[in-house]
């Protein structure tokens, strides 16, 4: 998934026109139980605030691991 922050708020795959402004770019790929990869693109945020957007990506995979299973 790609993880923006866009005033103030953490963002599941946004929009291209949402990238232009987001202080953030970050893409995470894993698996239900963990992080696999990550790619990252940022103004200055802090430490907390990346290690709070990996979380939240990684809670993003986790329907979408269901899914795939699913399937």
């Amino acid at each position: 998934v790609r993880v923006g922050y866009v005033d103030g708020q953490l963002i599941i795959n946004t929009t291209f026109a949402q990238l232009e402004v987001s202080k953030l770019d970050l893409v995470v790929a894993g698996t239900a139980e963990a992080i696999l990869m990550v790619e990252a693109g940022a103004q200055e945020v802090s430490e907390d605030l990346l290690a709070e957007a990996l979380d939240f990506g990684h809670r993003a995979i986790k329907p979408l691991v269901d899914v795939q299973l699913k399937m």
